[in-house]
């Protein structure tokens, strides 16, 4: 009653009563003449009742839409945003916009009957000025994840804090297939919209720390084949000090999954690499004084003695990867190692890392696994193995395609030698031959470990 009783005095014919309603009201309307801040409650009380259906045509003037179309509650609800300006008109534009919401949502679309009433040409009246003035505020500071096009004459001044995705993409030169890696777990997404192809919102300062830290680091897959190391054994060198990674939670996301090493860490270790004297001797390369040495601490530690020259160590100028560059004391890596009975955890590797630990192609990884010699499971796409079976099969058996490696047989030469010596094969996988270890090292013995 209170509210319906300030409206009518508004327009009250005493100049007394005029101002005393007009008291009511807080800045700016208080330095208003009574009769606009009326206009104001008329215009929106019209808006409110227009929310609620059909809205009227925006021609028609507001005296005209409350004589036909506002009812008494519209210009309560009215008198109630503008008594409380501009916490109310926040309050009542934010749930105004929601309702309006859908995947992809324009301004236009969003602010409705209000944004054709504000931005309709030629509409002069103060509270018109006023909404042009505070609404493109209230929307920024809403966060909503709008699409704002180049001639909006709402938010047409570019958003520097919060970006669209066409924003990003341009932004940062950056396809929408890697933002989408940041859906939706994304700490840069600030706001987004339902459904698959909603609408979201960046913080762009850090989506831009982000991309830069995604763009300047290298992938585990990278530095797998230019130092040698499994991959497995990558935390191990991080837990080191040997190489840091890259610690930022969307640069990770815009990797797919995939573990990223800071370049700054990577180049730093590979310097201290090439700081080792140049010469092929010893003649033993890291990948076969490695061979069959699974623990990833155990490539972390002898890393961290060949760089401290605790084991003798120098380098070829030339090679595929480092393990092959980097020349070794076996007998001083053996005993590095000597004694460490260090349980390997459990842990998942391709065929891919499994063939390499193996020293055969990843081919017959899969015969392995067919024939019992390996664990692991099989899928129509990829293969998992449990490092402890590799493990398991290293101790027990060799082939005679791992065991030419580093020597001047070849594999053919090797089983027929174990043949003459009586030893038949434990088994096949494919193509592949497999020896006892027992059998095996009689014929061939091999370096104390």
């Amino acid at each position: 009653r209170r509210a319906y009783q300030v409206i009518t005095d508004l327009i009250n014919h005493s100049p007394e009563v005029r101002a005393e309603a007009a008291s009511h009201f807080p800045d700016p309307f208080r330095s208003w003449e009574p009769g606009d801040i009326f206009g104001a409650v008329a215009d929106l009380g019209a808006i409110v009742e227009a929310d609620g259906g059909s809205p009227d045509s925006v021609g028609q003037s507001v005296f005209t839409k409350i004589a036909k179309a506002v009812s008494a509650e519209s210009l309560a609800v009215s008198y109630r945003i503008i008594a409380d300006w501009p916490d109310g008109m926040r309050s009542f534009l934010k749930g105004y916009t929601e309702r309006r919401m859908s995947p992809r949502p324009s301004v236009r679309k969003v602010l409705g009957e209000l944004g054709r009433y504000g931005w309709f040409p030629g509409k002069g009246t103060r509270f018109a000025d006023l909404l042009r003035d505070e609404v493109p505020s209230i929307l920024r500071q809403l966060g909503l994840p709008l699409y704002v096009g180049k001639t909006s004459r709402v938010l047409s001044e570019p958003r520097l804090l919060k970006i669209s995705n066409g924003e990003a993409r341009s932004r940062f030169a950056i396809s929408n297939k890697l933002l989408r890696r940041l859906d939706p777990d994304g700490v840069a997404i600030v706001a987004r919209t339902a459904g698959k192809r909603g609408l979201m919102l960046y913080d762009a300062a850090k989506l831009a720390f982000s991309v830069n830290e995604y763009r300047s680091a290298i992938g585990e897959d990278e530095i797998t084949r230019d130092l040698g190391v499994p991959i497995y054994c990558l935390d191990s060198l991080v837990n080191a000090g040997l190489i840091d990674h890259v610690l930022d939670h969307d640069a990770r996301l815009l990797a797919g999954g995939t573990r990223l090493i800071t370049r700054t860490s990577y180049e730093g270790l590979l310097r201290r690499l090439e700081e080792l004297p140049i010469g092929s001797s010893p003649t033993c390369t890291l990948e076969e004084a490695m061979f069959g040495r699974l623990h990833p601490e155990d490539w972390a530690d002898v890393l961290e003695a060949i760089l401290s020259r605790s084991v003798l160590a120098n380098r070829l100028e030339v090679g595929a990867k480092w393990t092959e560059r980097i020349m070794v004391d076996a007998a001083g890596v053996a005993a590095l190692l000597r004694g460490r009975d260090r349980p390997l955890p459990a842990i998942e590797i391709s065929a891919r890392v499994a063939a390499g630990l193996l020293n055969v192609s990843k081919d017959f990884v899969s015969a392995l696994i067919e024939n019992g010699f390996l664990g692991g499971t099989q899928s129509s796409q990829r293969i998992d193995i449990d490092l402890r079976s590799v493990d398991a099969f290293l101790r027990s058996y060799r082939t005679s395609r791992a065991a030419s490696t580093g020597t001047s047989l070849h594999p053919a030469a090797i089983a027929a030698e174990m043949r003459r010596s009586g030893f038949a094969p434990a088994g096949r996988a494919g193509k592949l031959v497999i020896w006892r270890k027992s059998d095996f090292t009689t014929v061939f013995p091999e370096p104390a470990s």
